[in-house]
């Protein structure tokens, strides 16, 4: 064998030997970092613990447990979250750390723990336990910490730092809104700066609107649903003042609902109210954008996602209006006058005292039920294609149908609905004096020629 074929295996060898110490070396030091991870730095009795301490020098959570119940110190009457805080006994009687760091008083200073950012302190009845919590690991998010009493380091999760940065707000149980059942409900209301809506429930279960015209029940349930599904977000002041409202814009709100019901349990009339803010906390994350809200029913200033409340405002009545024009029920008038441009016909229904039946006419002749249900019921289910604000004023022209409904006995009218023409596509439905509707062109023919069969 050549001199240099012998170098080459000499190194070829010592490259092998090199790199099986470099293997059973990285192999030591990993079993050695794993002992050191997910270190149980004590444990301690949770049904031992009777009180929580945590925050800075500055601002200081106190909270103490009374009869097997957490409560704010500075309040007992606090709605504080009791998973919140059981959460925070678990953390702090199973101390658990990812690893240790090092060991000494100088490492207190190398991270941050002479002057921690945070201290919390667990208190039994005989011992106080002081973790603090120092800098921030800017590579892995995880926060140093060590315990009162003991020079070793360690560092926590950033979970753990987070959970002892809340505030007692974040600890608030969140209200709900009153259980509001749609059936309970009498009316609602929706105001805002430059309109307000109101419905109301008539004995029949149908809705109105507040100017006593005809809403469409399917539109007005789907509104309050969404009222339903509100849920609050965040606690943001608790019992605030007059002074507080006006900080967070509640004072003159941009929008307020009103809701008035009836107590499913204990059947007492209630109303409950909703102000909304015009503006809420800043945020660069669009979709996390919210408003303040407040019900003097409840407890505190809450935030609520500002994309389930736009619905609110901007909100018309024209919006929720029934697209059936005049659906007056038979046995509210006993007599429908009809008039077109061709002529004039009057239908009539006698009612016998025990009203079990009934004569129709047509201009004084008698005709089959039959034969006034066939113009009834177009009527009756004439329906328009657009809601629009009020054109009353826009229909100068003759109408082309008029029909009314009354009662012969006080000569009330119950409906009068004028078919008046509006552009080439539309006929305005004015009932009442207000034009609300637009009914398709040919839709009204129809009608007119059905009508024209009993002119002659």
């Amino acid at each position: 064998m050549r001199k240099e074929e012998k170098k080459n295996l000499i190194l070829m060898g010592l490259t092998a030997v090199c790199l099986l110490v470099i293997y059973l070396l990285l192999g030591w030091m990993q079993s050695r970092q794993s002992a050191q991870d997910d270190t149980t730095v004590y444990t301690l009795d949770q049904d031992a613990v009777v009180g929580l301490e945590y925050g800075s020098s500055d601002n200081t959570v106190k909270l103490v447990k009374k009869d097997n119940i957490w409560v704010y110190a500075d309040d007992e009457n606090f709605p504080l979250n009791q998973n919140f805080v059981e959460t925070m006994v678990n953390k702090t009687t199973q101390l658990k750390a990812r690893r240790r760091v090092a060991s000494g008083k100088n490492a207190f200073q190398k991270y941050g723990l002479e002057m921690p950012s945070i201290v919390v302190q667990v208190k039994t009845k005989d011992r106080v336990i002081k973790i603090l919590l120092g800098d921030i690991n800017s590579a892995t998010g995880d926060c140093y910490m060590a315990v009162e009493g003991n020079e070793k380091v360690y560092t926590v999760d950033a979970t753990f730092y987070t959970l002892f940065s809340n505030d007692i707000m974040a600890m608030a149980s969140r209200e709900s809104l009153p259980d509001m059942q749609m059936e309970n409900v009498a009316s609602f209301k929706i105001e805002n700066d430059e309109n307000t809506i109101e419905f109301q429930k008539k004995a029949d279960g149908t809705w109105i609107t507040s100017e006593n015209t005809a809403a469409d029940s399917g539109l007005i349930t789907e509104l309050f649903a969404k009222i339903l599904k509100l849920r609050y977000e965040q606690m943001v002041v608790y019992q605030p003042g007059e002074e507080q409202l006006a900080e967070y814009g509640l004072d003159i709100p941009q929008t307020r609902l009103t809701i008035n019901y009836t107590d499913a349990e204990s059947s007492d009339k209630k109303s409950f109210e909703l102000l909304i803010s015009r503006v809420g906390p800043e945020t660069d994350e669009e979709e996390k954008a919210a408003r303040y809200v407040y019900s003097r029913e409840g407890c505190g200033i809450y935030t609520i996602r500002e994309s389930n409340l736009t619905d609110f405002f901007q909100i018309a009545p024209e919006d929720f209006l029934s697209l059936s024009v005049a659906p007056v029920k038979k046995d509210k008038f006993d007599t429908l006058t009809i008039e077109t441009e061709t002529g004039k016909i009057a239908f009539s229904i006698d009612r016998e005292s025990d009203r079990n039946r009934e004569i129709y006419r047509l201009n004084e002749s008698e005709i089959t039920e039959a034969e006034f249900n066939s113009v009834y019921y177009q009527l009756y289910a004439f329906a328009a294609e657009r809601r629009v604000s009020d054109i009353a004023d826009q229909l100068t022209r003759k109408p082309v149908l008029t029909y009314i409904y009354s009662n012969r006995a006080d000569g009330e009218e119950k409906a009068r609905v004028e078919l008046i023409p509006y552009d080439q596509n539309y006929y305005g439905a004015k009932v009442n004096g207000k034009a609300l509707l637009l009914v398709n062109r040919q839709k009204v023919n129809e009608l007119l020629r059905k009508i024209s069969e009993y002119m002659n």
